[in-house]
């Protein structure tokens, strides 16, 4: 009789096998792991696969994003210990404060990795660098960049840049862009980290039906509603298209209410506009299943992680074309190339590309297949946890 034949251990499993050490790590720079977010959702996939491959992780929340005061995240094998810390929640001084208090936290643990989350976080990671932690910083973006900040916050920022690569043991960024970047402008190697994403099971139209939206029936944009993503641009195209799609707006405008407002004020009369707010759950996998297509108009990104879930959804995406998102898609017109750019702030352009693809909706499907087919191949959040864990442990030996 034959002998059963054994699974092959995962990749996930060979690297924790192959690890003697257990070393503690601490993160610092997100709001909770139950938050939404870019950095958030890259921190709640990698720090449970981290623990189990024998990297045990505290996340350091502020409390107002973990208000039920969990103290574990993860199931058995994979759980991830919160710790809360308090915070002033101002514009300003939220980040700065969390920070700071969470890296004081930190030094009297037994933690030998403190890994730090974006710039305004990295502006203090001189801090456990002086006491002998091992710290690793993650750049997700050039926060001032970004419209919300004024002039002394951007100059902040920026020094934050020059702190983030300079005084940490390793950098990390999530897309080559930014390592390009940096690596020209400072004397460093700089790793590159992508954000990943996880296999998407399509969702069936349920509570979704509130909004008067059928499967296929509506044009969608999902993320924060910031001037950076270019959502006014979206609705100047999608106002002058005949057509009978809806445009589905998911996000939350807490950020810049002045620019949500104006947004609600540009897009009155057409009834085709839909603002649902923020979508989580099930709720959003609903959206991103049942979509024609997704835009992304942003003027500035990392890597989108929204981007990469709407590919994985079998979405065609339409993106801006700034280098990060064609880093994502691949270059207009290759072979590779699994999306549809246009002139970034151009909404002509945009316009002119929704008609085209609203009128060969097989072209629309055929592009969303190979879309979700790369992002099954190359944003794994298994493989990138152990890019981590990798890392971690050449800054221990």
């Amino acid at each position: 009789m034959s002998q059963p034949v054994a699974s092959a251990p995962s990749e996930t499993d060979r690297h924790a096998k192959s690890r003697a050490s257990h070393v503690p790590t601490a993160m610092i720079g997100l709001r909770s792991l139950s938050a939404s977010g870019g950095i958030e959702t890259m921190a709640r996939q990698i720090a449970p696969r981290l623990v189990s491959m024998g990297w045990p992780v505290t996340v350091f929340c502020r409390g107002r994003y973990n208000p039920s005061k969990e103290q574990w995240f993860g199931d058995s094998g994979r759980r991830v210990r919160l710790t809360n810390v308090p915070t002033i929640y101002t514009k300003h001084l939220e980040t700065i404060t969390y920070t700071f208090l969470a890296l004081i936290h930190a030094l009297f643990q037994p933690c030998r990795i403190v890994h730090i989350h974006a710039l305004g976080p990295a502006l203090l990671s001189f801090i456990p660098r002086f006491f002998g932690k091992k710290v690793i910083v993650t750049i997700h973006g050039l926060d001032y960049k970004r419209a919300k900040w004024g002039g002394l916050a951007k100059v902040a920022l920026r020094i934050a840049e020059t702190l983030a690569v300079k005084v940490p043991h390793r950098t990390v960024v999530v897309s080559r862009t930014l390592q390009t970047y940096l690596e020209m402008k400072y004397p460093k190697r700089i790793d590159f980290i992508p954000n990943g994403v996880d296999h998407a099971t399509p969702a069936p139209l349920d509570g979704l039906k509130r909004f008067e939206v059928r499967s296929r029936g509506y044009v969608l944009f999902l993320s924060r509603i910031v001037p950076e993503k270019g959502l006014d641009l979206l609705i100047e195209a999608f106002r002058e298209l005949e057509t009978d799609l809806r445009l589905l707006i998911v996000g939350d405008a807490h950020y810049d209410r002045a620019y949500g407002e104006a947004l609600r004020e540009t897009a009155k009369g057409d009834s085709r506009i839909l603002f649902t707010g923020p979508l989580f759950g099930e709720e959003k996998e609903e959206a991103l299943s049942n979509a024609f297509l997704f835009v992304l108009p942003s003027y500035i990104e990392g890597m989108s992680i929204v981007l990469l879930e709407a590919m994985s959804h079998g979405q065609c995406p339409v993106v801006s074309d700034i280098s990060e998102n064609l880093e994502v898609i691949g270059s207009p017109g290759s072979d590779e190339s699994v999306g549809v750019s246009f002139k970034s702030g151009d909404a002509s352009d945009l316009r002119r590309i929704l008609k085209d693809l609203i009128a060969n909706p097989a072209r629309v499907q055929e592009i969303g297949e190979k879309a979700r087919e790369k992002a099954r191949r190359e944003f794994n959040w298994d493989r990138i946890a152990n890019q981590y864990a990798e890392l971690y442990e050449s800054m221990i030996q």
